[in-house]
């Protein structure tokens, strides 16, 4: 699926950046999804990437590369599985939609 980011924002999390933006889909205009960049501890100097299509209820990790026309792809990968950073991203969903002005849903 192509996709472009929208209502892209910076975040000031657990004092921590974070950046956070809906995906829609570039053939149909529809929101397919949400991607979290985030910096997970003090000392992290790349940040995790994770994405969701289901509200919160689950969280691929993702990664990126350089694509053949220079431009970055980010691919899908397994269910985030650690606890700790499920409920993390969780907390972060929800700072999300407080900051967006929208009703919070998260399961």
């Amino acid at each position: 699926m192509k996709a472009h980011k929208q209502d892209e924002v910076t975040l000031r999390f657990r004092n921590q950046p974070a950046w956070v933006s809906s995906l829609a889909n570039d053939a149909t205009g529809a929101i397919d999804g949400a991607m979290f960049k985030w910096l997970d501890g003090s000392y992290a100097c790349s940040p995790d990437q994770h994405y969701t299509d289901d509200y919160g209820d689950t969280f691929l990790k993702m990664t990126s590369r350089l694509g053949t026309d220079w431009g970055m792809v980010k691919l899908k990968g397994e269910v985030e599985t650690d606890l700790e950073k499920v409920e993390t991203l969780k907390d972060l969903w929800i700072t999300y939609q407080r900051d967006r002005g929208w009703p919070v849903f998260c399961p």
